[in-house]
């Protein structure tokens, strides 16, 4: 078995180019330590793209429940990754999950409320104690309406996880109302994770590019895919590219997409007032009175997954980790030469000039 070079959305996705308002922060680390263990990380894609792979098979195959497959998949996840041991990296999970759904109030350009996601997806590289980077995904999981392969979509949700206008959510110490204005960089911030309802093993969905895989059971698309191509319904093998839903958090492992912190300090303070909203930092009482809900039935709560990759003491550079490899191979393990590295980098390097040629031609 091989590795597919990692994908993401520096891919040609033409959706992308003829958006506007985002510039793009792919590879891009606030520090070399962060870098390095992407690097490493993408060297061991075939593990932890098997470990993906195998969470959402296990989650949806057979399962006619949007709540049961949220349930599986944040304990499959957690279970595949959490202790997960490779040459230079650890991996480490936490999950937290509320039936009080986070719901947040829009003023403008028009009046709504709606819930904020069903899923935030946090990566984190740390060396030691400390954080070097830190990137988040918001999810809405969604499966197929009854006897089709179409997925509905509500307008408002779409509306927020698109174009992200101005919103309150949750109290300041003097009781007014916390005002959050989100200017993402990146497409997947906002993002949908669409899958077949109660699918056999020998079902698949038929994607129009080569991200999706013939054993794959949903995709991950952008809210702008959605909007695109929906917006009330959406049929989830009409997305031309998109990668599929394991696929999409490999590519979030790796930092080739997501939000960093480092990079959008509005975001990184409301992902830590979701922290806070579930538990996993201290709550000041009350700050979130007026600002949940109950789901519907059949309707998952809200959940943050967290995935630390951690760099293992005494890797200092990037031949140390191939070196360990070589020593102590692991099936499906890919070794690759410098020379090797040196054209991977430089078809990245050529496709983020190709698109960036494209955005600048739409202007």
């Amino acid at each position: 078995m091989t590795s597919r070079l990692p994908t993401g959305p520096l891919a040609l996705d033409p959706n992308y180019a003829l958006d506007h308002k985002y510039n793009h922060k792919g590879f891009m680390f606030n520090t070399p330590e962060g870098k390095r263990i992407a690097d490493i990380t993408r060297w061991h894609a075939a593990e932890i793209r098997q470990a993906l792979h195998d969470a959402f098979n296990s989650s949806i195959i057979g399962v006619n429940s949007e709540v049961t497959f949220f349930r599986n998949l944040l304990h499959s996840v957690s279970v595949n990754l959490h202790g997960l041991r490779l040459p230079g990296i650890k991996f480490h999970c936490r999950v937290a999950e509320t039936h009080q759904k986070p719901r947040v109030k829009v003023k403008n350009p028009k009046n709504f409320s709606c819930e904020l996601a069903d899923l935030l997806m946090v990566i984190k590289y740390r060396q030691g104690v400390e954080v070097l980077e830190r990137s988040s995904i918001f999810y809405q999981v969604k499966l197929c309406d009854r006897g089709s392969r179409k997925c509905s979509i509500d307008a408002d949700q779409l509306e927020l996880l698109c174009d992200w206008p101005e919103f309150d959510f949750g109290l300041l110490q003097n009781g007014g109302p916390r005002t959050y204005t989100i200017h993402p960089r990146t497409l997947e911030f906002g993002s949908y994770l669409l899958m077949l309802r109660n699918p056999t093993r020998e079902e698949s969905v038929t994607c129009k590019s080569h991200y999706c895989h013939v054993d794959s059971y949903g995709v991950a698309p952008h809210a702008l895919s959605v909007q695109r191509l929906g917006p009330q319904t959406v049929e989830i093998s009409n997305f031309p590219y998109t990668m599929n839903a394991s696929e999409a958090f490999f590519s979030h492992v790796a930092m080739e997409t997501g939000e960093n912190h480092i990079w959008n300090s509005p975001v990184d303070d409301l992902v830590n007032a979701l922290y806070r909203h579930l538990g996993l930092d201290p709550d000041p009482p009350g700050e979130f009175d007026g600002f949940t809900g109950r789901p519907a039935e059949d309707e998952p709560g809200f959940a943050i997954l967290e995935i630390t990759v951690e760099e293992e003491e005494g890797v200092e550079n990037l031949n140390v980790t191939i070196a360990e490899k070589m020593k102590n191979p692991v099936k499906g393990n890919v070794v690759f030469s410098e020379e090797k590295k040196k054209k991977i980098w430089a078809s990245y390097q050529q496709v983020r000039e190709q698109k960036l040629h494209l955005k600048q031609g739409q202007r």
